[in-house]
Order: C-alpha cells, then sequence, then structure tokens
C-alpha cells in the first residue's frame, strides 16, 4: 500500500488542481478519452517540506516497510524473506514434515503376507502379526490385542513383536492353544530371538510361523 500527504499552499492550506472540465483529480479512474490531471502548475514546496519534517527514521521506515512488501511476494510460494534495519536479513522457509520410516520394504511386506496367507490356509488358523510397542505389561497388551479379534479369537495365534523394548509375545485362542501348545509357541519364539539377534525382523517372524505352522499340521 503507498500513501501521501495531501498537496498544500504555502500558507499550509489544502488545496485540489481540477481538471479543465471541472472533474476532480480524485473522481475515479481514468477512461480511455480521459487525461490524467495536469500537475504542472502544482506548488511542491509545502510537500517537499511535509516530507521533510519526516526526518531520517521517517524516510528508513519507509524504505524498510518497502522491503517488507517486496520479500513478502515469495511467501506464496513457500518462501519469504524481510531486511531489517541495519542490513541483517531474516528469512522463513516451509519445510515439509518426513513421513516416518516403515519398518518394512514392499518386498518384505509381499513376503510377510504371502507366509501369513499360506499358514493360515493349511492350518486353518488365524495368524495375526503385530509390530510394536507393548509397553510395561507386555504380555497383557497381546491378550488385548488378541481379544479384539472377536469371534475368530479363538482358533487365532497373535505374534506381538516390540523390537525396541526387545519383547514376543503369541498369545494362542481356546481351539489354536489345542494344536499349538505352550512348548511349541517356546520354540517359535527361540526361533524369532535368534533372527532378531542378527538383525533380521522379517526372517525371523516368518521363521516363527514357520514353526507354528509345521507344529498344527493341516487344516482339521
Amino acid at each position: 500500500m503507498v500513501t501521501g500527504e495531501p498537496a498544500v499552499d504555502s500558507r499550509g492550506q489544502a488545496r485540489a488542481e481540477r481538471e479543465p472540465n471541472g472533474a476532480g483529480s480524485g473522481s475515479g479512474p481514468a477512461g480511455p478519452d480521459r487525461a490524467g490531471p495536469d500537475l504542472s502548475g502544482l506548488d511542491r514546496s509545502g510537500v517537499d517540506g511535509a516530507v521533510d519534517r519526516l526526518g531520517a527514521a521517517g524516510r528508513k521506515a519507509v524504505e524498510d516497510v518497502e522491503d517488507v512488501v517486496v520479500h513478502a511476494e515469495e511467501a506464496g510460494r513457500g518462501r519469504s524473506e524481510v531486511v531489517l534495519p541495519g542490513g541483517r536479513v531474516s528469512e522463513a522457509r516451509q519445510v515439509r514434515p518426513t513421513p516416518p520410516a516403515l519398518p518394512f520394504s514392499n518386498v518384505q511386506l509381499a513376503r510377510l503376507d504371502e507366509a501369513l496367507t499360506l499358514a493360515s490356509r493349511q492350518t486353518g488358523i488365524r495368524f495375526t502379526v503385530y509390530l510394536g510397542e507393548l509397553g510395561p505389561l507386555p504380555q497383557a497388551k497381546a491378550e488385548e490385542l488378541h481379544a479384539t479379534l472377536g469371534t475368530a479369537a479363538a482358533t487365532s495365534v497373535v505374534v506381538a513383536v516390540s523390537p525396541g523394548e526387545r519383547v514376543v509375545e503369541v498369545v494362542t485362542g481356546e481351539e489354536s492353544a489345542v494344536r499349538l501348545p505352550d512348548g511349541v509357541c517356546k520354540a517359535a519364539v527361540l526361533s524369532m530371538v535368534v533372527s532378531f539377534q542378527r538383525g533380521d525382523l522379517v526372517g525371523g517372524i516368518l521363521n516363527g510361523l514357520r514353526v507354528m505352522a509345521e507344529a498344527a499340521g493341516y487344516r482339521r
């Protein structure tokens, strides 16, 4: 936005130049057949005096505002820059948050999905893998996850793995526990832990599923 002082004469009184046809200089936009106001006879002494009264500080403030307006135009493109008094530049840029990295690649997810599908199809037991924090009571959390399966919980198995907490839990349902007793589940956990210690998270889960699927046998 640009502002200015009204035209004043040498006595400090405001006056306005008018066009020859009597229209005021600020009455509206000039049309194609209408010329702008004739300011050739304007007395500049009063205007110059008003500007001079701004002083050095006022002139500097105006310059700073102009800098802000010019550099703020970049804000719409994710970047803004302001030149502050003294020449220091303050700049702001839009930084897009980096999405969290997934624990598995697409290939690894495909391998897990295939293993889960084959194990469930072969045994008739629904295998589910949970990867994440289990909290201070990992067993209770794993049992809570198993309960969310509803009516399918009786024939299901939940494998809960928390790499950061170094915890593995296997929860079986009433029917699946008959075919997968505690000894089999412990063997599956041991096979997973061995792979986890080598840094092979996917391989460990696959080994655990393989141990349980072989012990449960084919669908009855």
